[in-house]
């Protein structure tokens, strides 16, 4: 697992629980002829159920009649969202975990439990960390950080220790990547938009691959910011 922070022909960076579940994943698949694309989209949609019946139980304790006489409604709405679909069913991203996380830390907040809100939030950064930018600022951040921190310590550390420095920078500094199938496909965003430009004008290539590295280059300072 440290081996694949450190670069090479692919370089993971996602926090170290995520790759270690779905290489399980991988297993299961090999040992019972269940297709992986099943396998692995099934654990997200399931994370989007849960996603759709924390936003009711939320929208069940809001201070708003109309919210509450329609939270069945509003969480269907979210469950039939096509970006939703997309994300979870479809792609079989681990963006559903952040979201799931993040509702069942507030959800908890609500109810009073800022340590069990801080560990939902903490095994979310165990997956995917863009729930960093939702920290609260309430009176029990401190017991909701430290639950938080410990968590998502105790998923990452073990894993990475031969060498948690190079995991910290592939996961953390979020550093500019190519991404792409085996086969060299382009599967996001600026890459798939330049290699159609590429494609439509050669003599543009040039171009495009300078745009490419820079965007590479600069990702880090980006994502940061």
């Amino acid at each position: 697992l440290v081996a694949t922070y450190r670069g090479g022909p692919y370089l993971f960076n996602h926090p170290p629980l995520a790759g270690l579940l779905e290489a399980r994943l991988w297993e299961l698949c090999q040992a019972t002829g269940l297709p992986f694309r099943v396998a692995l989209r099934a654990p997200t949609a399931l994370i989007d159920a849960g996603t759709t019946w924390l936003l009711v139980q939320l929208l069940a304790r809001s201070g708003s009649r109309r919210l509450r006489d329609s939270r069945h409604l509003l969480g269907a709405l979210y469950w039939l969202s096509p970006l939703a679909i997309l994300f979870s069913a479809q792609h079989g991203n681990t963006d559903p975990a952040v979201a799931c996380s993040l509702l069942g830390a507030l959800l908890l907040i609500v109810c009073g439990r800022p340590g069990l809100a801080g560990a939902a939030f903490g095994l979310g950064l165990s997956i995917k960390i863009p729930g960093l930018l939702a920290l609260p600022g309430s009176r029990e951040r401190l017991r909701f950080g430290a639950s938080a921190l410990s968590v998502a310590l105790a998923a990452f550390l073990p894993f990475v220790w031969p060498d948690p420095a190079t995991a910290l920078e592939a996961v953390y500094l979020y550093p500019g990547l190519r991404l792409q199938t085996t086969s060299g496909q382009p599967i996001w965003t600026l890459s798939i938009g330049l290699a159609q430009v590429a494609e439509w004008q050669p003599a543009l290539r040039g171009a495009t691959r300078a745009i490419a590295r820079f965007h590479h280059a600069i990702n880090t300072p980006l994502c940061l910011s």
